[in-house]
């Protein structure tokens, strides 16, 4: 009965071992290709420097065609030079519309007595123009304030109205180009049953105009629904990389909440902002642009609440597009180059470029940009074959079922003969 055992448990080993190795092969199987050739990618483009490098490095810019059928991520990109080597390269970073926060000295703040006004000063307003964001104590609130601007805080002088709001977090941003004064007024009424108060402020430098940000203009399908306008715009193609959004319209008067959503078919919206788009009465209180997080989307819909009001007659927009750029070791001159890309089963390459470039103190806009604007299908491409369990994936169920049949087996019997 023991060597029953013994050799019913070796059975029992030796069939879990082969399950375990029909779980392993499909892991091993499955390319995860990091080096690879010309033939394992379906698409393929060229670039050619103009003039010889004497750099080491060029920027590779990917137009919107070629980038509507590649990865976000470009992982599976590849770049050969013309000698057949893999050269190596690194995104670069896109550069962000907003340096760091820097807090402003809120002094003087409260009611005004005898009136429903609300006041409050901002000290050492910064001379070299700034974007400033205000901020009230209530996650949602939309009043109008007068500014007033003094360099003694004694002496006032009235600079114009702004609007102040906020919603899901976020807070409106105002230009403070040209004003020239050490303080800042802002005072507003409050609303019906509110009572609003100052919780921070702060300031960003405007460095904007340093921003890779084309601008395009695109038609809107504007459709109005019960109470809302929709107006989605067709970016033409998939993966377009954008952050602003400015809308045209020659209408005033009018203040509508706001919420802007992307897609890449069409059919499934995922929410990137929320915002108030306005312009009052007065000159300068507009704001008709939407800034977001860079988002890749062919298409992007602006969804406006307009309760009891008319609704809102827009004629165009113009969308903020960002270019994806990359970073690419030539050290030889090695050009044409031709880059390939279009292998779901490739993995992120590891290549040295960004550390090299750091170590080279070379500075960023010296270097030549080479633009890739159109593709081909590759016409070397041979598509792998899947690992035998996702051409078949009803083996290794069959497989697992066998085993524990098998053991199954094996166990009735021992125990069987042990009895």
């Amino acid at each position: 009965m023991r060597c029953t055992g013994r050799a019913a448990g070796k059975t029992i080993t030796l069939v879990l071992m082969m399950v375990l190795i029909l779980f392993l092969i499909p892991m091993l199987c499955s390319p995860n290709i990091l080096a690879a050739g010309p033939e394992d990618f379906h698409y393929v483009g060229e670039v050619s420097p103009g003039s010889p490098n004497s750099t080491g490095f060029f920027i590779l810019e990917i137009e919107a065609e070629p980038n509507s059928v590649m990865d976000a991520s470009v992982r599976d990109l590849r770049i050969f030079n013309k000698e057949g080597r893999e050269t190596g390269y690194t995104r670069l970073q896109t550069k962000e519309s907003r340096e760091s926060f820097i807090p402003l000295e809120i002094i003087n703040k409260g009611s005004i007595q005898g009136t429903d006004q609300y006041s409050f000063t901002l000290k050492d307003i910064p001379a070299d123009g700034a974007e400033i964001t205000i901020r009230l104590d209530k996650p949602e609130y939309l009043v109008k304030a007068h500014i007033l601007g003094s360099n003694d805080n004694k002496k006032w002088q009235e600079i114009g109205v702004q609007t102040l709001y906020g919603i899901n977090d976020s807070n409106n941003q105002f230009s403070l180009r040209g004003v020239e004064y050490s303080f800042l007024k802002f005072e507003f009424a409050q609303p019906k049953g509110e009572n609003l108060n100052v919780f921070g402020a702060g300031y960003r430098n405007l460095k904007k105009d340093n921003l890779e940000v084309e601008y395009s203009s695109f038609p809107i399908l504007q459709e109005e629904n019960e109470k809302t306008t929709t107006l989605t715009l067709d970016l033409k193609y998939a993966n377009q990389n954008s952050r602003t959004m400015k809308l045209i319209t020659e209408e005033k008067g009018f203040y509508r909440r706001a919420y802007l959503e992307a897609s890449n078919d069409g059919r499934q919206w995922r929410r990137v902002t929320s915002c108030y788009l306005y312009r009052g009465t007065e000159r300068g209180d507009e704001s008709l642009s939407l800034e977001y997080p860079l988002t890749q989307a062919r298409y992007l819909r602006v969804t406006l609440q307009n309760d009891d009001n008319q609704p809102v007659k827009f004629s165009q927009a113009q969308v903020g597009l960002v270019p994806v750029r990359l970073l690419v070791k030539d050290e030889a001159d090695n050009g044409p180059f031709k880059i390939f890309w279009g292998n779901e089963q490739m993995a992120f390459p590891t290549y040295d470029a960004r550390e090299v470039f750091l170590q080279s103190k070379i500075r960023e806009d010296s270097l030549q940009i080479l633009f890739l604007k159109s593709y081909s299908v590759n016409s070397q491409y041979k598509e792998a074959k899947l690992p035998l369990t996702e051409r078949f994936p009803f083996l290794l169920p069959l497989a697992l079922g066998l085993a524990v049949l098998v053991v199954g087996i094996i166990q009735f019997r021992s125990f069987k003969k042990m009895s």
